[in-house]
């Protein structure tokens, strides 16, 4: 007479677990993640002209000084009016300094879709990294404004007609 043994293995899974193995769902994630992230540079926001430095330091406008990408002329109050440097024309676009790209690294977790008035949403943790791509963004005076290093990010995402996006 044969026995035959059968072994059951219980497995907590997560929505992201579930699915992980047939690509769709974390593809389909993943993919519109990435071109999200893509259209996203690294930026730091002005403001519009004219930009004001209040202080000697600790201040974005006044690292823009510092960095050479603006001359300053002295304002009443100890503040100080900012000119773009032709270094500073050439990198200021639209009022905003770009030094970098965010990288997408995976999806760490997601939830199952959900029916809501904006359409089938979902929320997904994504794991990033922020790539710093200018030279000068390295410098000491710039350091509390740029991003680097690795994070990981809560993402709410709408299925559009060309897959799943981010909800800005």
């Amino acid at each position: 007479m044969q026995w035959k043994v059968a072994i059951s293995v219980g497995v907590i899974a997560t929505p992201a677990t579930l699915l992980a193995g047939c690509g769709g769902l974390e593809g389909d994630i993943e993919n519109g993640v990435g071109i999200a992230l893509k259209a996203k540079p690294l930026c730091l926001e002005l403001g519009a002209p004219p930009y004001i430095a209040y202080s000697t330091t600790g201040d974005l406008n006044y690292a823009l000084l510092a960095a050479g990408f603006a001359a300053s002329m002295p304002r009443a109050g100890g503040t100080f009016e900012m000119i773009p440097s032709d270094t500073g024309k050439k990198l200021i676009k639209d009022n905003r300094l770009c030094y970098g790209e965010i990288r997408l690294l995976g999806i760490e977790d997601f939830t199952l879709p959900t029916d809501t008035p904006l359409g089938r949403t979902l929320s997904a943790d994504v794991r990033v990294r922020y790539d710093i791509t200018e030279k000068w963004a390295r410098r000491d005076e710039f350091a509390p404004f740029v991003r680097s290093g690795e994070d990981t990010i809560s993402m709410s995402m709408v299925e559009k007609n060309s897959g799943w996006m981010p909800l800005y």
